[in-house]
């Protein structure tokens, strides 16, 4: 699942089968309704979000959902695996 904000979804949203986008809700981002949206699509109850931006960061965190921050697709790999590893040690 993608969620995209204005700025759209960095050219990967055809790697997603549910992509959430900007004409998917009335209210801009910090918003939550596309994270509420797209986690009743998927009937999540506690994803984990990744996000690049503030405002998705924001948008996800309204939801109540963990988020993981990363800076760019090229350090997403590195950031996801710091943040399980970090995760793991507080389980």
């Amino acid at each position: 699942m993608v969620v995209g904000g204005e700025g759209g979804s960095g050219g990967i949203q055809s790697h997603f089968t549910l992509p959430i986008c900007c004409d998917d809700g009335q209210n801009p981002m910090p918003h939550p309704e596309r994270y509420r949206k797209a986690a009743a699509r998927l009937s999540a109850q506690r994803p984990l979000v990744i996000e690049d931006s503030e405002f998705g960061v924001a948008s996800s965190r309204a939801t109540g959902f963990e988020v993981v921050r990363v800076r760019s697709a090229e350090s997403m790999a590195r950031e996801l695996r710091e943040f399980l590893a970090l995760a793991g040690k507080r389980v």
